[in-house]
């Protein structure tokens, strides 16, 4: 405040030297005739103490002004570097999102790609009833095996890994379809090829394809019927 201010200056005119503390006993004066010339009077001291003062306070003051400005540019610095700081960690955790968005794209990539080469070795039968209601897993082995010897002429074993009704999706003339997961490839290529020897019967066999691959080869089919018409 004001009395601060007005220490501050007391303070620094007493550095400079401009106030005396121990003034002691006035001296006597000189004999005119060897007297030197006569100082400053009272007022001339005063007015010059006051131009002094002026002087140092407009300095304070100016002073303040630059560390005001001082303070402020440290302040705009410091929220400069958090911007930058919380700028940094948003990116940190988009970089973060990516790198797990990515490792699970990877993994179902892999899975879908471990399903399609399932899917190479499957086939799906449709019209084989079961002989007994509940089924029996057995009993559905023996009839596929039987659709092998006695419908397609296939006298060998051939073997499976898998072998299931289909649960899931409707009924196809009358029953759900049979997935036969074949251990060997050329097994399921060579029974695929002699499924055409099951015209007449009501039962009929295609590929285990995924909807998208479905979808692609209707379109293929429709456009080899449209070329093949022109």
């Amino acid at each position: 405040g004001l009395i601060m201010k007005r220490y501050y200056l007391w303070f620094l005119l007493l550095l400079s030297g401009d106030i005396e503390l121990n003034p002691g006993p006035p001296r006597r004066a000189p004999s005119t005739a060897n007297s030197a010339p006569k100082g400053p009077s009272k007022e001339e001291q005063v007015e010059q103490f006051l131009a002094k003062a002026k002087e140092y306070e407009e300095k304070f003051e100016r002073f303040e002004g630059e560390l005001s400005q001082s303070r402020n540019e440290i302040e705009q610095l410091r929220k400069r570097l958090e911007e930058q700081t919380g700028l940094e960690s948003k990116i940190s955790g988009m970089k973060s999102q990516m790198d797990a968005i990515t490792e699970t794209y990877d993994e179902l990539h892999e899975k879908m790609h471990e399903i399609d080469k399932t899917r190479k070795n499957n086939l799906i039968f449709y019209g084989v009833k079961p002989d007994f209601y509940p089924e029996i897993p057995g009993q559905l082995e023996k009839q596929i095996h039987d659709i092998f010897r006695f419908n397609l002429g296939i006298s060998r074993d051939i073997p499976f890994i898998k072998l299931s009704r289909m649960i899931t999706g409707p009924e196809v003339r009358g029953c759900k379809p049979v997935l036969v997961n074949f251990l060997h490839w050329k097994d399921r290529e060579e029974i695929l090829r002699l499924s055409k020897l099951l015209k007449g019967t009501n039962i009929y066999v295609t590929e285990d394809l995924s909807r998208k691959m479905r979808e692609q080869r209707n379109e293929l089919n429709k456009y080899m019927r449209t070329v093949s018409g022109t």
